[in-house]
């Protein structure tokens, strides 16, 4: 590993599922579900996380971004470029053409399942629901699936061969 990316995560949350609005500040990377804010831990859809990080002196060959842990699908933009889509393991891909000497700006936006929606929505009166559906195949108490950015997310250089 070059370098980990540990620290704050500036989060926002898709309108319209239910989550709170604007962007948040992370101290570290976790599950939507394990949210104190049912907002949250009950969200179905995507969410952007963004931060800044610092190149000093470009390395020698390619720099791999490698997200950790992802629930369920990344889209990973670097200053700006779209590096790539992500829906499995492992959760990396070369970020070398982006990359620049000096600050860098790094965006995954990250999707979960409709799972966790459904659940939350089948403990309310359906009034109070987020969601529409036909038939529910969930009941208010199954367990959640982990969603959102888990990390840890990091940089590594492989070598030029």
């Amino acid at each position: 590993v070059w370098r980990r990316l540990a620290g704050a995560w500036d989060v926002s949350f898709a309108p319209g599922g239910g989550a709170p609005g604007g962007v948040q500040s992370w101290d570290s990377l976790r599950s939507w579900t394990r949210s104190a804010d049912a907002r949250i831990r009950d969200y179905s859809g995507t969410a952007t996380y963004s931060r800044d990080f610092p190149v000093a002196g470009m390395p020698r060959g390619r720099v791999i971004l490698d997200l950790g842990d992802v629930a369920v699908v990344a889209r990973v933009e670097v200053n700006g470029v779209d590096c790539g889509t992500l829906w499995k393991r492992p959760y990396g891909l070369d970020i070398t053409g982006a990359l620049r000497e000096g600050k860098n700006h790094l965006v995954v936006s990250v999707a979960n399942l409709w799972v966790n929606r459904l659940i939350a929505d089948a403990g309310l009166p359906p009034e109070r629901r987020v969601s529409w559906e036909t038939f529910n195949p969930y009941k208010a108490g199954d367990m959640q699936l982990p969603s959102g950015l888990l990390g840890p997310v990091t940089l590594r250089v492989d070598a030029i061969r």
